[in-house]
């Protein structure tokens, strides 16, 4: 799935850099070679990342620890609080470090992935008042007509996120970004699952075709990183679970290249049980799929590096 791309608050000591130090003023013949964006922008746009995890920290260890010591009220009052200083800081965002939602005015490669982490936070904070997905939740439901904040916020940031990949692929490729890069296009694809799982045709239609944006970027991704592997198997797993078929349209197919097909084809080989081997068809035969509670257990996994144990949808051998 790639690790989230935070950090538990605990874990910072080092203290933040002063807005002095972003612009790093570089002779003439090493500003050719930062081309064609400036140093001192991405230094901004990194600063600006990190914002997004100085506010957001405390309320995720939180949200996702093993024993919160929040009350309810206590959790919704956080969440507000954190939800709305998220919103000033994107809505304060220099003109620079905007995107377009057109794929005709494209933003440098960073600032995507700054976009990507925004709205990851998002979800993460609203995602876990969904039963569903949690099963320790006693309450909450997902509301595919986004009735509810937590719905309504969850589905407007997977839908960025698909958008921000879909232009990021006509303008860039998928290849050569950072791991930070896979979490966000899981993440959104469970919501979009979700979507499919429970929206009217209409709306199934929408989440579908965004859907297929986060696998297929999932897919151009893990020839460098096998998380991205993790994360299509999850997304596969979860929609077996919940009885959604995910057979690829065709347009879908002729967009994944044949080796990033191979790739995970050879990764799910290599996750079957000892002892499975192809059947009469001759080909591989995996366990059944065993129900798990997969959020609860990866972020768990994320925390603590425990991911190899936390992430095993056959047997326990």
């Amino acid at each position: 799935m790639g690790r989230p791309a935070g950090i538990q608050e605990f874990n910072i000591t080092t203290a933040k850099p002063k807005a002095q130090d972003r612009v790093i003023a570089l002779p003439e013949e090493q500003l050719k070679f930062s081309q064609p964006w400036p140093t001192s922008h991405i230094a901004e746009n990194a600063m600006k990342m990190c914002e997004i995890f100085i506010i957001t920290s405390e309320v995720v260890d939180q949200l996702y620890a093993q024993r919160p010591i929040w009350t309810e009220r206590e959790r919704d009052d956080r969440i507000t609080q954190t939800h709305l200083r998220l919103v000033k800081w994107f809505d304060g965002l220099p003109k620079n470090l905007k995107i377009s939602e057109s794929s005709l005015q494209p933003a440098p490669p960073y600032v995507y992935q700054m976009h990507l982490q925004y709205h990851v936070a998002i979800i993460l904070l609203h995602r876990p008042f969904f039963r569903i997905l949690y099963h320790s939740q006693t309450n909450g439901d997902y509301d595919p007509e986004g009735g509810d904040v937590h719905s309504q916020s969850c589905q407007a940031s997977a839908a960025k996120i698909a958008n921000i990949y879909r232009i990021f692929r006509e303008n860039y490729t998928n290849r050569c970004v950072p791991i930070s890069a896979v979490h966000p296009a899981f993440t959104a694809a469970i919501i979009h699952l979700l979507d499919v799982k429970t929206c009217s045709p209409v709306g199934r239609n929408k989440a579908r075709r965004r859907l297929d944006i986060c696998l297929t970027s999932l897919h151009e991704m893990n020839i460098n990183w096998d998380w991205a592997n993790r994360a299509i198997r999850a997304i596969r797993s979860l929609a077996a679970q919940w009885q959604v078929d995910l057979s690829p349209s065709a347009g879908f197919l002729r967009e994944i290249s044949e080796e990033s097909r191979l790739q995970f084809q050879r990764y799910e080989e290599s996750c079957l049980p000892t002892g499975s081997g192809p059947g009469a068809d001759g080909q591989s035969q995996a366990a059944p799929v065993r129900p798990v509670d997969p959020f609860d257990e990866f972020f768990e996994a994320w925390t603590y590096d425990q991911m190899d144990g936390a992430f095993n949808f056959f047997d326990d051998n």
